[in-house]
């Protein structure tokens, strides 16, 4: 029951952000009584915490899935980066808003995580791309995967690109061209042609 109603609070905190959301309408959708909710989250605090712990392991096991699966380096930032652009449709403007003016605490806890998980995979995808020989080795890798790091944020950064005048997926999948192309070998960028083109394709 737990896991339901975190997989439940979760699917309506992205739908419609987490003030609009309340306990009421959680135990509404669901069927249950106040009663069974208090049971496991005695605050709503407690519940988006909890969402959003269970959101975020829930993207390293897919990431970590992906990293298994990816044949080459490249392969695995198209695969993240497609898994990645597909969660920032669900990721509404009200959720984001939210959560940095109300639930700066959780937003800060959960982004500091978020963040240091990111490093390393990018670390270790850049690390890889070097030794199969498809990314450049003329660069720092530690500056590199913070520099990522940085700029993907502003992805989701309402200041830079307000949602009325940009969609997300479209402005993280540019980035992730422009950082591919930045550190792509010429044997990098055949494949990246090459996989693009069977994403054409699909």
């Amino acid at each position: 029951m737990k896991e339901k109603i975190l997989s439940k609070a979760k699917e309506l905190f992205f739908k419609f952000g987490l003030r609009s959301v309340s306990m009421d309408d959680i135990c509404r959708e669901l069927g249950i009584s106040k009663k069974t909710i208090y049971l496991h989250f005695d605050t709503k605090d407690k519940l988006i915490e909890g969402g959003m712990k269970q959101h975020k392991e829930e993207e390293v096991a897919v990431m970590k899935a992906i990293r298994l699966n990816a044949h080459n380096a490249i392969d695995e930032l198209l695969r993240l980066s497609q898994h990645v652009a597909e969660m920032l449709t669900e990721l509404t403007p009200t959720l984001i808003y939210d959560c940095q003016k109300y639930y700066r605490e959780i937003w800060t806890e959960f982004e500091t995580l978020n963040n240091e998980y990111i490093y390393n995979d990018i670390h270790s995808n850049l690390k890889r791309g070097v030794a199969e020989g498809l990314y450049r080795d003329d660069f720092d890798i530690d500056i590199i995967a913070k520099l990522y790091l940085s700029l993907s944020s502003s992805v989701i950064d309402l200041d830079t690109f307000p949602s009325q005048k940009y969609n997300t997926r479209v402005v993280f999948q540019t980035y992730i061209m422009y950082h591919l192309k930045g550190i792509a070998t010429p044997k990098g960028m055949e494949i990246l042609h090459q996989l693009l083109e069977k994403q054409k394709e699909q």
